[in-house]
């Protein structure tokens, strides 16, 4: 029996979550995604996470919630030959100021140049989910560039998602779940 509509907690606030609750001070991409429904690499990218490059630990050894369910686990074990590099962080000061000031999180986020390029985009009229992300097509997700310029980590349509989701939480932009279009909210922008 349901007591009526479920409330989805924000991106900022799912975010906000995972600092606050990471075992061990470490944190990990599967667990992101899997418990909390973000990309990890936004994190990284807003500057409240670094990731773990060397001696990466094992599951077991910070207490995964996701411990014993998930598939990537044996990945992590101290003899598995699977790269592991970045697949983990650790929060960094501000990440762990983030866990409790999340208003820390949505400056970051607004902050972003993907987050200017979609308000750029949004300027010209309302946009479908696709035609927003095409429209982004050769703008990375903020982590480097290969040897010809192209993005080295496409911006993907979830980790999109949760960038437009926050500049609505924010006021910024308007959702037409109708239309099924994203819009600037009456004109403002960051």
């Amino acid at each position: 029996m349901c007591d009526g509509p479920v409330a989805i907690p924000s991106p900022i606030e799912r975010i906000r979550f995972h600092l606050a609750n990471l075992s061990g001070d470490i944190g990990c991409r599967h667990l992101a995604r899997d418990r909390d429904g973000f990309d990890a690499r936004l994190i990284v990218l807003l500057g409240l996470a670094k990731p773990i490059v060397q001696k990466v630990p094992a599951c077991v050894s910070h207490g995964c919630p996701l411990r014993g369910t998930c598939a990537f686990e044996p990945d992590f074990d101290p003899e598995a030959s699977r790269n592991k590099s970045g697949v983990k962080y650790r929060p960094t000061p501000d990440g762990m100021v983030a866990a409790g000031n999340p208003s820390l999180i949505g400056e970051r986020i607004v902050a972003l140049p993907l987050a200017a390029r979609v308000m750029t985009l949004l300027r010209t009229g309302p946009l479908s989910p696709f035609s927003l992300h095409a429209g982004l097509h050769g703008i990375g997700f903020g982590v480097g560039l290969d040897a010809s310029g192209a993005p080295l980590e496409p911006i993907s349509r979830p980790a999109l998602g949760l960038i437009i989701e926050t500049l609505a939480a924010l006021g910024h932009v308007a959702i037409d779940d109708i239309a099924g279009t994203f819009a600037l909210n009456d004109g403002e922008g960051p």
